[in-house]
């Protein structure tokens, strides 16, 4: 049983990299994230009801992260087909993201705890990422330059 589950786990993660390979569409997104928390299998694709509700959470979620200062150049989508607005290092921290909340829409829904991790990781790691850029585009002409020694902190020279 336990070499099954071992299985199924390295299933996703090469369904995963295929999405970062190839530009994600929102349906590729919507279909890993479903695969993720085993509504759909592996060789499904998520149906149109599917592509319904996954899009409507995907935009949602975003949206939110956006008024949170998460900027990944997302807009609203409307069509399951297109390609997703998303940087490729985005994808999966989005994918796993997408999966934790569709997992309080459909029964019996099962997570393993490495994609929990993968979603808490991904979401972190694109926090960090997007206030760098952030940081990148900061003028800090108004700050004090200060004085003194600018010596080594190690070596106080």
């Amino acid at each position: 049983h336990h070499r099954r589950g071992h299985d199924q786990s390295l299933l996703l993660v090469s369904a995963a990299r295929w999405v970062r390979a190839v530009m994600a569409t929102n349906l590729d997104l919507i279909t890993a994230s479903l695969r993720l928390c085993h509504v759909i299998s592996e060789t499904q694709t998520a149906d149109a009801d599917q592509g319904v509700t996954g899009l409507a959470q995907l935009n949602r979620m975003l949206e939110m992260w956006t008024e949170n200062q998460i900027e990944l150049g997302w807009f609203e989508q409307t069509l399951t087909g297109d390609t997703a607005p998303l940087p490729k290092w985005a994808e999966q921290g989005v994918i796993s993201k997408l999966a934790q909340l569709l997992t309080g829409i459909y029964d019996d829904t099962v997570l393993a705890k490495w994609v929990w991790d993968d979603s808490l990781n991904g979401y972190g790691m694109i926090a960090r990422k997007t206030m760098v850029e952030r940081m990148r585009g900061a003028n800090n002409d108004h700050l004090p330059s200060g004085s003194g020694n600018r010596g080594s902190i190690l070596t106080g020279d």
